[in-house]
């Protein structure tokens, strides 16, 4: 095979077990990105398997955190986040960031639900979320 020759004449090989021959149709997954085309475009985006990683360590983290304080938990989750996030802004990932917001928003949401079970839905959102929506939020009337 070619590739093997040319890999030999520099000292390396490949790993039976770990090399795959795909075509680039069907898609391959490469350093947490999946290469593939789509109506003969290739695009890159983060694969399934990373994107499950990092929702697993998030979701970690939170069911770790029961008992701590949100400025705790903001201080662990924000380099996980923006360092999952800087890796791979630059393929194709603006809709798996928007849909790790909304699971991280519904892991969030149910943190801050175990915390303060009798508290309202307005106290809660009053709580951790109302300065990230600006002043002009009203839990009765949306935001505003």
């Amino acid at each position: 095979m070619l590739v093997k020759s040319f890999l030999k004449e520099r000292g390396l090989e490949l790993s039976a077990e770990k090399t795959q021959i795909t075509h680039v149709d069907d898609g391959f997954d490469f350093l947490g990105w999946n290469f593939r085309k789509y109506n003969g475009k290739l695009l890159i985006k983060p694969s399934k398997k990373a994107i499950d990683k990092v929702s697993r360590k998030i979701s970690d983290v939170i069911k770790r955190a029961k008992s701590w304080n949100h400025e705790n938990l903001i201080d662990v989750l924000n380099p996980i986040i923006i360092g999952w996030s800087n890796y791979h802004r630059s393929v194709v990932s603006a809709e798996v960031f928007s849909k790790l917001d909304y699971r991280m928003w519904n892991m969030l949401w149910r943190w801050a639900k175990r915390r303060h079970p009798d508290k309202s839905r307005a106290g809660i959102i009053k709580k951790y979320w109302a300065k990230a929506l600006g002043t002009g939020y009203s839990p009765r009337k949306g935001t505003g």
